[in-house]
């Protein structure tokens, strides 16, 4: 990032920022990139899970073994068997 700042000071014009998995595979570099309001693609390694912005995702419930013990709660929707866990706690 560094080196980006320091062309970005020196107001070198440029479309976009491409980098190659390596890079992709940082989430603080993407989204330093993002914070900066620079245009970016980048690789991503073939294991990497990449999702749009307003996708929320749902952990599956353990049906066996300890309970959770951790910051999650869980959220009872529409059956009493079936709960999802969420990060906020919000019911």
């Amino acid at each position: 990032m560094a080196k980006i700042d320091r062309a970005i000071a020196a107001r070198v014009r440029f479309g976009c920022v491409l980098a190659d998995a390596g890079y992709g595979l940082s989430a603080p570099f993407r989204q330093g990139l993002t914070a900066r309001g620079l245009a970016w693609a980048v690789g991503i390694p073939r294991h990497l899970k990449v999702y749009p912005v307003g996708v929320k995702l749902i952990w599956p419930v353990a049906m066996r073994g300890r309970p959770p013990s951790g910051p999650f709660r869980t959220s009872c929707r529409a059956r009493p068997k079936t709960c999802w866990p969420t990060p906020s706690g919000k019911m």
